[in-house]
């Protein structure tokens, strides 16, 4: 701008000077005037020159720094593409060509949206639309196509700018590849993902994953072991229900909307130690504790997945119930003690002080009475002992059952010797009808068996009336069975009371025809010891007429004998528990707690549950002495033979010892 003044400047004083000298008629300017403007123009004119000088120095230092910029651009590693606001392809560097081009140096296209993957073509339009629009730049991960057809997993930088030769907005676009930052990442996320495999797999309790619509996605193995199933009956499995039948505590079912996964995914809050019973069969139910937590994703509302972890209570509820039968089984004996021992203990207390009585005068035939009566009262007192112990060691399962063949004639008679004292004082006749041989032997527990004669004969001599009649039958019936039945012509029993003789939570006593006193487990204990043997036991009674008590056992010539080993090779098992601790734990845990259900119950479903178990457990861990043992159960079980499944649950109670043994080495 100075320059350009100073022309100016120059321009009207020689036009000035012109001017005046036309005004004033002289023909020639005045020499100084024109040398000092001549000098002007000169350095005017160099200074022009140098001017000049220097804008080409300038241009040609412009021109270098655009040729290098050029260079850089052209030959840089990272591919540039420059693009207008609807895509169209300006230019494009030689990386750029190399992977975009048709091997002949050219695109075959004009647009970029060719060489963009239809999956990131709506996100690579927005984010073109927002640079465009907003200015800027900003960065995406976007999935191009080269010219082989290969995929690039690419990060694009957008950088908007003004090209002044174009008049418009231009769009340069850096092209990174994340090839390898993705692989790095993978392999990261990958080792991140088996860390957590790793550690959920290793867990004691079970997990399950569901997404947010309830479908199961992954699970553990302790799932599979808690639940006694299989992954691939997991993956089918209904997902409310993928052990089976879900039960409350109470029995009745566990509503699927309140299944702790789905109330979390339903509200978002987690659930914890929820008690849930899963039920395979009827009367086998695995107990577990439940807890469920939510997976959100991005803030959402509502999760997206949930994570369900649960732990096998089993042993835990079954100690429970064992441990509030053996309170009441503790209550029911400090009744007894207190009640029906202490008044015989009375009575001979009494009978000895009046014995003991220096001053008193008494006949021979009077300390004869007492003493006899001090007798019965000692033998009620003992027998009701006998009954006690009895009792608590079947409650405690400390009875073992130990089969032997047994004449039937001969325990009958055995029992019956000693009552011989008790039917003459009450002047009862015993009769026996055996229609049967009386060689006739049945397999059965020797003491268990004279127990029940006991108590049956015991009890008809009670409700007997004096001067009574008591007959013993013995009848073979099919099926190899024979039943024993023993009848009395005493008071009966009254109808609505038949019912609740043989059930531990009726403690149903009734004085004899001379007031003897009795604890009502006698019959209880002859209900549990006739199972054991695999027979039934059952009474015909009508009050005022007397009563007959039936029972059935096994005719031995009539039935297979047993003569199979049920776990055979035990000191490869153990060897094979030492070696996989994992069997060991599921052995105990979920295998043990069932056994011991079976063994107490001894009912078809408990049993047949238990072989089920074995069955699993056999084929999960390859254990074959499982898997020979749970055959004969089943088999057993279809055949009635309640001896050799007696055997067998003997075996494996001496497992179960070694069993607990080897943890307490752990």
């Amino acid at each position: 701008m100075a320059e350009k003044e100073r022309i100016k400047q120059l321009q009207k004083r020689a036009e000035k000077i012109v001017k005046e000298n036309f005004n004033t008629g002289k023909q020639e300017m005045n020499a100084d005037e024109v040398a000092r403007l001549l000098e002007e123009l000169s350095v005017h004119q160099i200074e022009l020159e140098m001017q000049n000088d220097e804008l080409q120095r300038s241009q040609q230092a412009l021109e270098y720094e655009k040729n290098k910029y050029l260079d850089v651009y052209e030959n840089a590693p990272v591919p540039y593409i420059t693009i207008t606001a609807t895509g169209n392809i300006v230019h494009q560097n030689r990386k750029a060509l190399s992977i975009f081009s048709n091997g002949r140096g050219q695109m075959d296209y004009i647009s970029i949206f060719p060489f963009i993957d239809s999956g990131s073509k709506t996100p690579f339009r927005k984010l073109m639309g927002h640079v465009f629009t907003g200015g800027g730049s900003s960065s995406s991960t976007i999935v191009l196509i080269a010219a082989d057809g290969s995929k690039i997993e690419s990060k694009l930088h957008f950088s908007v700018y003004y090209d002044n030769d174009l008049q418009q907005d231009l769009c340069r676009l850096t092209i990174t590849d994340i090839a390898e930052e993705k692989q790095a990442y993978d392999k990261q996320l990958k080792e991140s993902e088996e860390k957590y495999r790793s550690v959920v797999t290793a867990m004691n309790e079970g997990v399950i994953m569901r997404n947010r619509h309830g479908e199961i996605l992954t699970w553990n193995k302790a799932a599979e072991r808690i639940l006694g199933i299989s992954g691939e009956e997991i993956r089918r499995a209904d997902s409310r229900k993928p052990g089976g039948r879900s039960v409350r505590e109470d029995g009745t079912d566990f509503p699927d909307d309140e299944h702790p996964a789905f109330i979390t995914l339903r509200t978002g809050k987690a659930q914890h130690q929820v008690i849930m019973g899963i039920e395979k069969a009827p009367g086998n139910v695995r107990w577990i504790s439940v807890n469920s937590e939510p997976i959100f994703i991005d803030g959402s509302d509502l999760p997206e997945a949930v994570v369900t972890s649960f732990s096998d209570i089993t042993q835990q509820k079954n100690t429970e119930r064992e441990l509030r039968q053996l309170n009441a089984t503790k209550d029911k004996l400090f009744s007894i003690i207190a009640h029906d021992l202490k008044s015989p203990f009375n009575a001979q207390l009494g009978l000895l002080e009046l014995m003991m009585d220096e001053q008193a005068d008494y006949t021979t035939e009077q300390r004869h009475r007492f003493m006899n009566m001090i007798y019965d009262s000692a033998k009620q007192s003992f027998a009701l002992l006998d009954n006690l112990l009895l009792w608590s060691r079947s409650q405690t399962g400390k009875i073992p059952y130990s089969p032997v063949d047994v004449n039937i004639s001969e325990a009958i008679d055995s029992s019956i010797e000693m009552y011989k004292a008790t039917l003459e004082i009450k002047r009862i006749k015993l009769r026996r009808v055996y229609n049967c041989p009386n060689d006739l032997v049945v397999s059965a527990d020797q003491d268990m068996l004279d127990t029940v004669l006991r108590n049956l004969i015991s009890n008809a001599i009670k409700f007997s009336y004096e001067d009574g009649e008591i007959v013993i039958y013995v009848s073979e019936i099919e099926n190899g069975h024979i039943t024993v039945a023993v009848q009395d012509h005493g008071i009966g029993i009254a109808s609505e009371n038949i019912g609740r003789l043989f059930h531990p939570d009726h403690n149903l006593s009734t004085n004899g025809t001379k007031n003897e006193k009795g604890t009502g487990l006698g019959l209880i204990i002859c209900r549990e010891f006739v199972e054991r043997n695999g027979g039934k036991i059952w009474v015909e009674s009508e009050e005022g007429k007397g009563s007959t008590f039936h029972f059935t056992l096994k005719n031995v010539n009539n039935t297979r004998r047993c003569e199979r080993e049920c776990l055979q090779e035990t000191n490869r098992l153990l060897a094979q528990f030492k070696a996989n601790p994992d069997l060991l734990d599921h052995t105990h845990h979920a295998l043990v707690p069932k056994f011991r259900v079976a063994y107490k119950l001894f009912s078809d479903e408990t049993i047949s549950a238990f072989a089920g178990d074995l069955q699993k457990l056999a084929h999960q861990y390859d254990v074959a002495q499982f898997k020979n043992l749970s055959n004969i159960l089943i088999e057993s079980l279809k055949e009635d033979d309640v001896n050799q499944i007696n055997i067998c649950f003997s075996e494996f109670d001496k497992l179960v010892e070694e069993i607990e043994q080897l943890r307490l080495m752990e």
